[in-house]
């Protein structure tokens, strides 16, 4: 019964067609073609994002100098074993950005779309952790700034205690009473 219900749902709210986006962009996972330039118009088509500058012309001539590169590219080792992001960097880091504009733009866009809302769920559970019944009179902004430190700081203690005792800059501002104003260069 209930594998029945979760079936009549997806078939209901979710486009399985091969004319849903989610088809088109199937193409760009790089698995043993590269997409031909009918597919990247397509993906244009499909998403319509007016911040999308894609210049269809330019598009042509950048699809046929990677599907020539592309044979290569994929004759490398351990190719068919990497990501469909690292697949793309290689691909970038081969021909160059510089001559591939409108691909890097689709495929850096497409790439950005999160495919699970996991790290924002992660973000609200930590957060729950820290901001528990015994410090539910912390400020908005001390939260805040742990959290920052947890996600964003990947250095374990002994490492910060060397990074720290060697910064002069970070020991200054640390020291002084004038309000923190030291940064990253």
């Amino acid at each position: 019964f209930f594998f029945q219900k979760s079936l009549y749902y997806l078939e209901n709210h979710f486009d399985f067609s091969q004319e849903s986006w989610l088809a088109e962009i199937s193409h760009l996972n790089l698995k043993s073609a590269f997409p031909k330039y009918e597919d990247f118009e397509n993906i244009v088509e499909k998403i319509a994002n007016p911040n999308l500058d894609v210049n269809m012309d330019t598009l042509f001539n950048e699809v046929s100098l990677i599907s020539e590169n592309f044979v290569l590219i994929l004759q490398s080792p351990d190719f068919s074993n990497l990501n469909t992001a690292t697949k793309w960097k290689k691909i970038f880091n081969e021909v160059g950005i510089e001559n591939s504009r409108n691909i890097f733009s689709i495929v850096s866009f497409l790439l950005s779309i999160p495919a699970s809302s996991a790290f924002s769920e992660r973000c609200f559970s930590v957060m729950n952790v820290k901001w528990r019944d015994e410090r539910n009179r912390c400020s908005v902004d001390l939260i805040r700034a742990e959290l920052l430190i947890y996600f964003n700081f990947k250095y374990n203690c002994e490492q910060f205690y060397e990074y720290a005792k060697n910064d002069s800059n970070l020991l200054i501002a640390a020291k002084g009473n004038e309000k923190y104003t030291f940064k990253f260069k």
